[in-house]
């Protein structure tokens, strides 16, 4: 019979045919000559088993896809850090990170007098949150 040179290109580093119970052993992505019969019964699973010529066209496909989720997590992730930052209330001044969440208005006031701020005072109608986003967004620039 001939021999057909077929490769595994799952997940794991070595896979066993429990298919045809020839019990061969598959590295991965290396390819391995069996009988023909076994080839063809092996590859009608092709998420797992390729014909040796699809390996490098298969690894490349995994690598791009691979790179492509990274980009993507990285991208995830600088917008979250972006969001986290826009959300919060902690700033840095004179070399210090002060939390404006956990003062009240009256400390805001403090705050803006001892550091010289462009701030307008709390109007008697405005909260104590829109009050610290104005301080904040101040600070910040």
């Amino acid at each position: 019979m001939s021999k057909i040179s077929i490769a595994y290109i799952g997940d794991k580093p070595f896979k066993k045919d429990t298919i045809t119970s020839s019990l061969l052993i598959f590295p991965q992505n290396k390819p391995v000559e069996v009988e023909a019969d076994i080839a063809y019964m092996l590859l009608q699973y092709p998420k797992v088993w390729v014909r040796e010529e699809q390996v490098e066209l298969i690894q490349t496909e995994l690598k791009i896809e691979a790179d492509d989720k990274a980009q993507q997590e990285r991208e995830h992730q600088a917008q979250l850090a972006a969001e986290a930052y826009a959300n919060s209330m902690v700033v840095e001044l004179a070399g210090q990170s002060i939390d404006l969440s956990k003062m009240t208005s009256v400390k805001l006031a403090t705050l803006i007098e001892a550091h010289d701020l462009a701030v307008d005072a709390k109007d008697a109608q405005e909260s104590v949150d829109d009050f610290r986003l104005r301080v904040r967004n101040a600070i910040r620039g």
